[in-house]
């Protein structure tokens, strides 16, 4: 076992050749700020979860945000032959703003899915040489290091900058339905906790004084109601709630739970008179509609955000339980003064009735919505009371209630059209949509819904293209971003030319205003914001793929802002001089010059005056700095002094000056003679020796050595080494190093325990091994085979025999199975073995001998060990019987 352990652990450890070894690492906080977004490409479920927190906050979206802050980190790792890797990773930190609710904190939840980020790698002199596209990521994708770009090697410089600039967060229905939820848990441990003492209250109050039959019958079954809701509340068990139990719900349940038990012994004993005048069960029945009617006007009476739990107790039916208990107090109640046993089904009847009394208040009323969810709820009372049966008058009732739910929805929804009032008529149906799913209403129910939002569409294009001719371009993309909110959310919806025209006509306005805007600020001087108000206006029209902007007219505005911000630098650069500050005068000089260079603008007299008298004995001083290190046997310094004010030179074009080129080519000469020449030498060595440990086929330790070579190459990179030298070596052996990686990887898995890929990964490798002749390089490969043969471990020799045996190898199997009884593994344990091995082999050899002698072969494979006692008789059962 500890042979086995300690070649694979050296077989681990034989790091892949070509990869893994990270040469730049930058970590980075970022924050992003949520809030509501009236634009039509904004998220639709970044406004949901808005909507959600401004209601909990009893706030309005326009005036609710938080802040998502997280981190970042960027690796640069060495990839397969001469690319390097940038990895990715994303840690959520938490959040602030309004994401603290009544004791609770919103921060675990609100994590967006979705994130859009763009590489850069920054050159120390030439700025952004490389930059990723856009690319869509999942922030549950990156907990540990992904590869997101990859780039050669040769872009790579000492003091090259890598960042990643993050242009979108977003949540998804998923992660939206994961806060909604715990937003709706929140809402309901609350309301239950106000609930909680409303009862209370109730109880109090029904304890000092005397109550007919329907007022006791009514009592109980509200209090019955509102323990079942507690009892629901408290139990949740989210990722938030109930956290600290802020408001003790678990405690006042219980006491709740234990004052209604003791409210019905009160009821029983003394706090419920008579049967009285009248008949009992219709009385019973009266009261039951009086708890109806007490329940939603309950519901009406508390805020809007602590509603929707107050109205279960109108819309929830009685459970089995509950019924249960409500039998149990029935025949308490009839037993305790010597009536007869109640009738249920005549109760049960007479509360049906309740239900229909209090369902055409309401229809008649126009409250279909109620209507609906009183009559389910009548619906579920009778399905959990045999008792009652299912009228069909109960069943009639709620279809007409919920036709007539859709049936008024849309005539509210057309009189909203009529009167020119999509926003309206847009609200009502989203609520009739809402019902159209609660109940699973079919087609026939909902009927006329498509041919609304038909209507709305059209108006609100109607209204766009108006708002257009007075030259209101955000009001008629606003009307249009409806339409299209409307043809995105419901199928059959038919835009057609218009919308298309008009869009891209109000889009054009829009970006003409903007521009506009841009084109005033730079005539007042105030480049800087026009360069915003440029860079917003292209980011408005990329919302929009049916409009291109004019690029000409943008390069010339960039032009313009590019023209004035050069000015700016050399004022800033001319002060900078008068006030001795080099350093400064530098840095402005240096963003002078490129932004000249990348905005193609010629230099003024004023910037060739200040490179004459600043830039130029800057440089002279950083020549002489160098040549001092040098002199000071610090050739390292010496070169890192060349290398700034040859970047400096070359920003400045200032480098084929004579003065400036012969001191940095005798600066550069010098320093590679004492440093460069050194490290060429040393490089030449690490590749000379890792290719002889290559030739040996000794890869751990040539893997160290071309890291090693790699490191030295990119940390000098000034003395212009390259990985062409390298490369090639390592290309020779690519093969024998891909076999030694999938070798590496199949040990590896089949060490965890993974046998199947194990497997699968070392099958891989052999077929490589023997494809490409690796045994004519010196290389060994240790198969399946050999290495459950060389192993203790028990697990692997099991599997690896089941594994010959069903692929016909007996031979193999066989001398697996015998390591199987020599490492400890009882008979009964190996029995499935012993029998498949003894009937392939007794057929085996039946078809290539014909005649089997069976002691003789018995003795062969088992050696006359009782062990193989099974294997025996199955091997001779067969043998005997064909």
């Amino acid at each position: 076992m500890f042979r086995f352990l300690s070649v694979l652990l050296m077989l681990l450890m034989q790091a892949p050749l070509l990869s893994g070894q990270t040469i730049y690492t930058a970590g980075r906080d970022g924050a992003w700020q949520f809030g509501f977004s009236a634009t039509g490409n904004a998220n639709r479920y970044n406004n949901q979860i808005i909507n959600q927190l401004a209601l909990s906050h009893r706030k309005i979206p326009e005036k609710t945000t938080f802040t998502f802050f997280y981190r970042y980190n960027l690796e640069v790792r060495y990839g397969q032959g001469s690319m390097l890797e940038v990895m990715l990773t994303f840690h959520p930190s938490m959040c602030s703003g309004d994401v603290q609710i009544r004791g609770f904190d919103l921060s675990p939840v609100l994590i967006p899915a979705q994130m859009k980020c763009r590489v850069v790698l920054e050159h120390p002199v030439n700025g952004v040489i490389l930059q990723s596209g856009e690319m869509p990521l999942r922030t549950d994708s990156l907990h540990l290091p992904r590869k997101v770009i990859s780039f050669p090697d040769s872009l790579w410089r000492e003091g090259c900058l890598v960042k990643a600039d993050f242009i979108h967060f977003g949540f998804d229905a998923e992660s939206y339905a994961r806060a909604e939820k715990e937003l709706f848990y929140i809402r309901d441990y609350e309301a239950a906790s106000a609930m909680a003492d409303t009862l209370e209250k109730r109880i109090r109050a029904a304890r000092i004084t005397r109550h007919t039959a329907a007022e006791a019958f009514a009592i109980s079954v509200y209090a019955g109601k509102t323990v079942r809701l507690l009892r629901e509340a408290s139990s949740v068990n989210s990722l938030i709630v109930p956290g600290k139990d802020p408001a003790g719900l678990a405690e006042k349940q219980r006491i709740a739970a234990y004052k209604a038990g003791d409210l019905d012994s009160y009821l029983l004993q003394q706090g419920a008179k008579g049967p009285g005048a009248g008949n009992l069960y219709k009385n019973l029945g009266y009261g039951y509609a009086r708890q109806l009617e007490d329940a939603l006007r309950l519901s009406q009476k508390v805020d809007y955000y602590s509603s929707p739990f107050f109205y279960r107790l109108f819309a929830n039916g009685i459970s089995a339980s509950h019924l249960f208990r409500l039998k149990e107090l029935a025949r308490a109640y009839t037993g305790s003064r010597g009536m007869p046993d109640p009738d249920w089904g005549r109760l049960s009847h007479e509360m049906i009735f309740a239900y229909l009394l209090k369902s055409n208040e309401l229809i008649a009323d126009d409250r279909f919505a109620e209507a609906v969810d009183l009559l389910s709820a009548g619906v579920k009372f009778c399905s959990v009371n045999p008792e009652a049966g299912l009228p069909d008058t109960l069943t009639r009732r709620l279809k007409e209630a919920r036709s007539g739910l859709t049936a008024a929805y849309t005539r509210v929804v057309k009189k909203a059209l009529k009167s020119n009032l999509p926003v309206i008529a847009e609200k009502y149906l989203a609520e009739a949509e809402q019902y159209v799913l609660k109940y699973n209403l079919d087609d026939g129910e909902a009927t006329g819904f498509t041919s609304l939002y038909q209507q709305m569409a059209d108006m609100y294009l109607v209204n766009a293209g108006n708002l257009l001719q007075k030259g209101n371009y955000n009001g008629a993309l606003s009307e249009l971003d409806k339409v299209r909110n409307i043809s995105l959310n419901r199928q059959g919806i038919v835009l057609g030319h218009t919308y298309t025209s008009t869009l891209k006509k109000a889009v054009d306005g829009r970006f003409e205003e903007i521009v506009g805007l841009t084109k005033a600020l730079l005539q007042t001087g105030n480049y800087q914001r026009a360069g915003q108000s440029l860079d917003e206006a292209l980011g408005f029209a990329g919302n929009y793929p049916v409009y291109q902007p004019d690029m000409t007219l943008v390069d010339s505005l960039r032009r313009m802002i590019a023209g004035q911000t050069y000015h700016a630098l050399l004022a800033a650069a001319w002060q900078d001089k008068l006030d001795r500050n080099k350093e400064q005068l530098i840095l402005h000089m240096t963003e002078a010059a490129l932004t000249a260079r990348n905005a193609g603008l010629e230099h003024v007299a004023l910037f060739d005056s200040l490179v004459q008298d600043g830039v130029i004995p800057y440089l002279n001083g950083l020549y002489s700095t160098g040549r001092l290190k040098l002199w000071a046997g610090e050739p390292e310094e010496a070169l890192g002094y060349s290398q700034k004010a040859s970047q400096l030179a070359a920003v400045m074009g200032v480098a084929n000056l004579p003065a400036l080129k012969t001191q940095q080519d005798e600066l550069a000469r010098l320093a590679d003679e004492s440093l460069c020449s050194r490290i060429r030498g040393e490089l030449e060595s690490l590749i000379g020796e890792a290719s002889a440990l290559l030739q040996q086929n000794r890869f751990d330790q040539a893997s160290e050595v071309i890291i090693e070579a790699r490191e030295l190459i990119y940390s000098r990179s000034y003395c212009g080494l390259s990985t062409q030298q390298l490369n090639r070596v390592t290309e020779k052996y690519r093969h024998p190093v891909r076999w030694n990686e999938m070798h590496r990887t199949a040990l590896q898995q089949i060490a965890e325990g993974d046998y199947t890929e194990g497997i699968r990964k070392l099958n891989e490798a052999e077929a490589l091994f023997t494809h490409y002749r690796m045994d004519t390089l010196g290389l060994v490969s240790s198969g399946l085979f050999e290495l459950a043969m060389a192993t203790d471990e028990l697990r692997l020799i099991d599997y690896t025999t089941g594994y010959y045996i069903t692929r016909g190898h007996y031979d193999k199997a066989i001398q697996l199975t015998e390591r199987l009884r020599s490492s400890g593994m009882g008979e009964d344990a190996a029995r499935p073995h012993l029998e498949s091995l003894g009937r392939g082999l007794a057929l085996r050899d039946l078809s290539e001998t014909g005649e089997v002698d069976v002691k003789l072969m018995l003795r062969i494979y088992t050696g006359g060990n009782k062990w193989y006692r099974r294997f025996a008789e199955v091997y001779r059962f067969h043998i005997l019987n064909h």
